[in-house]
């Protein structure tokens, strides 16, 4: 921006800092903040400083952002506020320099700015984080003894680090604590909670805390649904996931890919390959792109099933590569089948298609090769 000829005063400088810094374009930024300084002669004002500060933070440009502060200090003509030492703290805790951060806050304590609920906030995230727990929950005590009141963003980084740490039970007090504050819960406090208690395979209590979450109008995202979905599969109660994944979807939460998988894998292992079908249709319909580990879960089930030729039609029908994994199952189901000539011939294209084959796929042809006339080189890799 060519800064020539225009008159600029703090005020101004400050706001085209603020724009040019939420684009992400801080060089450009820099280089108006230097040639104001030239043009005009004057003396930024702490809120150009910090504009710059915390532009350069959250670009990870952290040492450049204390190089700033530094020159700001020295400069003498204004003083840093709490948002300038919270956007170094900030910027230091995403770099987990956490002895740095604290280094700043004891600094702003000497020019008399006592940290804020933000900085304590910061500080906790960025402890629990690094699973260090204690020191995360400590910090908590030192925020309220010093006559904080924590907001919801603290109770959600507790509530996270200790989630986390697979303290359900410490979460979960919190948890009710914070609703005896008249705190309200939001997405992130029940997504996390939700997950956790899947985790612990609390199941029926996180369905409880969804449905309760419904009727306190917070409406329930991907991050939400996800953990309930893979939990019920992986408990094998997969009536209840189909019902959440057709429940996700009537509110146009559409499941994810991995979350479309796993549920098409478990009913394919326990034989409800029509059902596995359907979803993966559904999944299509969706315009949720299958990968190569869906695909060959279908397959599996099929095959599984001795319907080798609809499991085959899925292949030849695959909107991605086949892997080793695809050709293994096709060769598996071939072989268990009878349908040996078929089988080799699958191993042929597998090994054309530059795929190098494992011991399963040797396992798998094992079977073939005792009915038919191959060569014996062909089990070398058995």
């Amino acid at each position: 921006m060519d800064v020539e000829g225009m008159q600029c005063n703090d005020r101004t400088t400050s706001i085209i800092l603020q724009g040019l810094c939420r684009c992400g374009r801080v060089a450009q930024a820099l280089e108006h903040f230097d040639a104001s300084l030239e043009l005009a002669h004057a003396q930024p004002d702490v809120v150009s400083y910090t504009t710059l500060i915390n532009g350069l933070c959250k670009l990870g440009r952290v040492d450049a952002a204390f190089d700033l502060f530094r020159k700001m200090v020295a400069a003498g003509g204004c003083r840093p506020n709490a948002f300038t030492y919270n956007a170094l703290v900030d910027g230091l805790c995403k770099q987990d320099r956490l002895d740095a951060a604290r280094a700043v806050i004891a600094e702003a304590r000497k020019r008399d700015f006592a940290p804020d609920v933000v900085t304590y906030n910061t500080l906790m995230a960025a402890l629990f984080q690094l699973g260090r727990v204690d020191e995360a929950l400590a910090t908590f005590t030192q925020m309220t003894e010093e006559g904080y009141v924590p907001t919801l963003v603290s109770f959600n980084a507790i509530i996270t680090g200790l989630c986390r740490a697979r303290r359900l039970a410490d979460a979960l007090e919190v948890f009710n604590e914070m609703i005896d504050r008249d705190f309200h819960p939001n997405l992130v406090t029940y997504s996390v909670v939700i997950d956790g208690l899947c985790k612990s395979d609390q199941l029926d209590e996180a369905q409880q805390l969804l449905d309760r979450m419904v009727s306190e109008g917070c409406r329930p995202d991907l991050v939400a649904y996800t953990p309930l979905v893979l939990g019920f599969s992986a408990a094998g109660r997969l009536d209840s996931a189909l019902g959440l994944l057709r429940r996700m979807v009537s509110q146009g939460c559409i499941p994810d890919v991995v979350t479309y998988t796993v549920v098409i894998d478990k009913l394919c292992k326990v034989g409800r390959v029509d059902d596995a079908h359907e979803i993966f249709r559904e999944l299509v319909a969706n315009k949720c792109s299958p990968n190569v580990v869906t695909y060959s879960a279908l397959i599996g089930g099929y095959c599984r099933a001795s319907r080798v030729d609809e499991g085959g039609k899925v292949m030849r029908e695959m909107a991605c590569r086949p892997n080793v994994v695809t050709y293994n199952t096709m060769i598996w189901g071939l072989s268990m089948v009878d349908r040996n000539e078929e089988a080799y011939g699958m191993f042929r294209e597998m090994s054309e298609c530059g795929f190098v084959p494992d011991a399963r796929t040797y396992r798998g042809l094992k079977r073939a090769l005792r009915m038919i006339d191959h060569p014996p080189h062909v089990l070398t890799g058995a």
